[in-house]
């Protein structure tokens, strides 16, 4: 219980008594009868569930703050699990790391790891992640399976026998997950950068949608806006980690969304969140939270909308 309950709740036992004693007058023994009946009554009536909201079954998103890069969890209403990006492998195995805070959920098993591109904050983790958890496939963006950088990990993922997949726009990855994960980019048109070769899937349930953008930037964003792609969603994550780069308020005006989401960091020196940044988010009046000064974030999609789960318990809680 919160202490804010637990003050009503008290306030409302002592009144209890003081009423009680004056309807009462002489009869001491009634008269605590009486008032420790009337507080249960006022306890109960404050601890109701029917009067306290409640958050919906639905899809859950999870942004495991795992360091500077990329480790989002998604449980579907099924009981798939899939995972977007992995972070770095040294955030993987430290303490509160990807894979502890993996557990914390109790992962035993995930469908799918999806890799948005091969840079090391967000594929770096993938085979000591899949060493750890056992995972049906990897899928990621196929200009990602001939980049030299990722030559190792693909090796060592052959060896252990793990199923590995690319897509392009258009593949639906767990299609009976919610409403489904869209992949929308990149197109075999997309720009040279391989940060905008970033895979961008969208995610949706009940008609609510949270768009997951890796490291697109706005090259990228421009190209899929150029595409006539929907990118309507009620939440999003921003493009790089919240870089200036990316984000620009041309895409965020297509995307409109409620809530956005900076996952890690652009920078080795871990700053906060850029001016410019902080500045296109208000345009829009869109609420940003952070996992590295908010911890691990989630949130439900239900038919009611998007709520937001929080800070586990391994995270930083919200700064107020």
């Amino acid at each position: 219980l919160t202490a804010g309950t637990w003050t009503v709740v008290g306030i409302l036992s002592i009144w209890a008594v003081v009423i009680t004693r004056l309807l009462v007058g002489r009869l001491p023994f009634h008269g605590w009868v009486l008032a420790v009946l009337v507080a249960v009554l006022a306890f109960t009536i404050v601890l109701n569930p029917a009067r306290r909201p409640t958050r919906p079954e639905g899809l859950q998103v999870i942004f495991l703050a795992a360091g500077k890069g990329d480790a989002i969890l998604i449980n579907c209403p099924n009981g798939q699990r899939w995972m977007v990006d992995t972070g770095r492998e040294v955030d993987a195995t430290r303490v509160n790391g990807t894979l502890a805070r993996l557990r914390k959920h109790g992962v035993a098993h995930l469908d799918g790891v999806v890799l948005t591109h091969p840079d090391e904050d967000h594929s770096g983790g993938v085979v000591t992640l899949t060493r750890a958890i056992e995972s049906d496939e990897v899928v990621t963006t196929c200009p990602t399976l001939f980049d030299p950088r990722f030559a190792t990990t693909l090796s060592r993922l052959h060896q252990r026998g793990i199923s590995i997949r690319c897509v392009w726009a258009g593949a639906m990855l767990g299609d009976s997950c919610g409403d489904g994960i869209e992949v929308l980019w990149p197109l075999l048109d997309a720009p040279a950068s391989d940060n905008d070769h970033s895979l961008v899937v969208r995610i949706a349930h009940q008609g609510v949608r949270m768009l997951l953008t890796g490291d697109l930037e706005a090259d990228g964003e421009a190209a899929m806006i150029e595409h006539g792609i929907d990118l309507q969603a009620s939440a999003m994550k921003l493009g790089h980690h919240g870089s200036p780069g990316a984000s620009s308020a041309p895409f965020l005006a297509k995307v409109a969304p409620e809530i956005v989401v900076v996952s890690g960091y652009p920078t080795r020196s871990n700053a906060p969140t850029h001016h410019d940044i902080l500045a296109r988010v208000g345009q829009i009046g869109a609420r940003l939270l952070s996992t590295e000064s908010c911890g691990a974030r989630g949130f439900t999609l239900s038919r009611s909308g998007i709520w937001a789960v929080g800070a586990d318990s391994s995270g930083r809680r919200p700064r107020r």
